[in-house]
Order: structure tokens, then C-alpha cells, then sequence
């Protein structure tokens, strides 16, 4: 039992979805300072996720057992594709049900149009070069949007911590291509943007996606409301700066699986800068 409901928390992301959740906190905090947050706010937007990195896993089952993904709970036979399928239906039709209850219209609208740009590009838009790295790239600022969107109040620092997430986003998710490059040309005969431009070009996209990120957050330092903000941002500085200097030097696939967790850890931790 405990070994399948791993698998399930492996299979759906779960803990990205804790950074889903700290994100729409941290927001949330940020913009009104109460440490209490509305239950509907959270399980709707994490339900939709949990529902949409299960039919990622489906979708690319082939691919990833042609990259001998055993990180895959599929691929290594823990849970069936049936399985997978009643779960991501069942919890995709529930949080779509309590969208519609529980939030305002325009949100509920916000957070189906999110989850069903997620479902497309785990269907077709990831093949497609740079279009599915800038899909991805925005859902990673959707909860800021989102939680904006609900209070109706938009602020400038958290609007460019955002356009920050965005360009992490990009680049990170061309690091993230360019590790499945081999399986998605020979499984899917996707055309992403490292087998369109090899690793060598799509390094060098995501150096200048780097770079952008690395100059919002010089601007954030600039613009913080408090010292804590700036010796957090002053310290993700630095990191961004050896994250860049890994990127420059990235020669092979296996090396962008290591980078891209470097880069999942930083995102996590910089939240912590709209907290404080």
C-alpha cells in the first residue's frame, strides 16, 4: 500500500505541486499579509495539476520508456496505464467541478484555460520548438497571475518577480529538452529546439533566457521593499551566476538531469524572497 501510494506521489508530481502551493501562499501573503488562506484557492489549482503531470506521464509513456526513464512509475510497471487513466480523469472531473463551485467566474475561468493549455501541451504543443518551453514557462507564473486575479490587486514587484519566473522558466525548460532529446526525436519525431539547433544552440537560448532572468532580479534587489528581500535576492544572485557558468559549460544530455534540479531547487527556495 505504502509502495503504491508512493508511486501515485511520484506519478503525479506531488511535490511540485507543493511549490503550487507555496507560490499561491506566498502571493497571497505578500499582497495582504494574513496568514490565513482560503481552503478553495489551493485544491482547485493543485487538484488540476496532480490530474495534468498524470497525463504527461501517459502521454509520453513510449518516450520515456525509450529513454529508460525508471524515475517513471509507468515505465517501471508500479502503476498500470489503467490505473493512471481513471486517476488523472477522476481528479481532472473533480477539480473542474469545484472550479465552477467554488471560485469566481473569472478565476475558475483562469484556472480551466491553464489546465487545458497544460493538457495541449502534453498532447501536441511540446513537440512544437520554443512554443511548448513558453507554455510551460507561463503556467510557472500562473499562480501569481492567479492569486492577482482573486484580489484584484497588482503590484509592481510581484509583477516583475513574475516576468523573472517567466524567464527562468524558459530556460530551464529548454535544459529540460535538451535531457530528453534523444527519446523525443527518435519516439515522438518531436522537433524541439535542441533537435532542431543540437545542444550547442539551444545552450545558448537558454544562456540568453539565463541572462534576462539574472538582470530582473539585479532590478528586484533594486526595488525591494526590505533588507531581507535584498540579501535573499542578492544571495539567488549568486546562484543564478553559478547556475549560468554550469549552463556555459554543459556539453552532454546526462548533464542537463542534474542542472534542471539545481534550477527546480533554486525556484523553490526564491519564493521564500516574496515571504519575507
Amino acid at each position: 500500500m505504502f509502495q503504491k501510494l508512493k508511486s501515485i506521489w511520484q506519478l503525479s508530481r506531488a511535490d511540485h505541486a507543493l511549490i503550487t502551493i507555496l507560490g499561491i501562499y506566498a502571493s497571497y501573503y505578500y499582497l495582504t499579509k494574513q496568514l490565513a488562506l482560503p481552503w478553495e484557492l489551493v485544491v482547485v489549482p493543485v487538484l488540476f495539476q496532480l490530474a495534468i503531470f498524470i497525463w504527461n506521464d501517459i502521454l509520453d509513456y513510449n518516450t520515456d520508456k525509450a529513454n529508460n526513464r525508471l524515475d517513471r512509475p509507468l515505465v517501471r510497471g508500479d502503476i498500470s496505464l489503467f490505473e493512471a487513466k481513471f486517476l488523472g480523469i477522476a481528479l481532472g472531473l473533480i477539480a473542474f467541478i469545484l472550479a465552477l463551485w467554488l471560485l469566481p467566474l473569472k478565476l475558475a475561468l483562469f484556472v480551466i484555460g491553464i489546465s487545458a493549455l497544460s493538457f495541449l501541451y502534453n498532447w501536441k504543443l511540446k513537440d512544437m520548438p520554443f512554443v511548448g518551453n513558453l507554455v510551460v514557462a507561463f503556467t510557472m507564473i500562473a499562480p501569481f497571475l492567479y492569486v492577482m486575479i482573486y484580489l484584484n490587486k497588482y503590484d509592481t514587484f510581484l509583477l516583475m518577480f513574475s516576468y523573472g519566473v517567466l524567464f527562468f522558466g524558459l530556460s530551464r525548460e529548454i535544459i529540460k529538452s535538451i535531457e530528453d532529446m534523444e527519446g523525443d526525436k527518435k519516439e515522438r519525431k518531436a522537433n524541439t529546439l535542441p533537435i532542431l539547433m543540437g545542444l550547442k544552440g539551444a545552450k545558448e537560448i537558454a544562456l540568453i533566457f539565463w541572462v534576462f532572468y539574472l538582470l530582473i532580479l539585479g532590478y528586484l534587489i533594486l526595488i525591494a521593499k526590505s533588507f531581507i528581500q535584498q540579501v535573499l535576492l542578492l544571495i539567488f544572485l549568486g546562484a543564478g551566476i553559478y547556475i549560468l557558468w554550469k549552463i556555459h559549460k554543459l556539453k552532454e544530455t546526462k548533464e542537463a538531469s542534474l542542472l534542471k534540479k539545481y534550477m527546480l531547487w533554486l525556484m523553490f527556495l526564491g519564493l521564500l524572497v516574496l515571504i519575507f
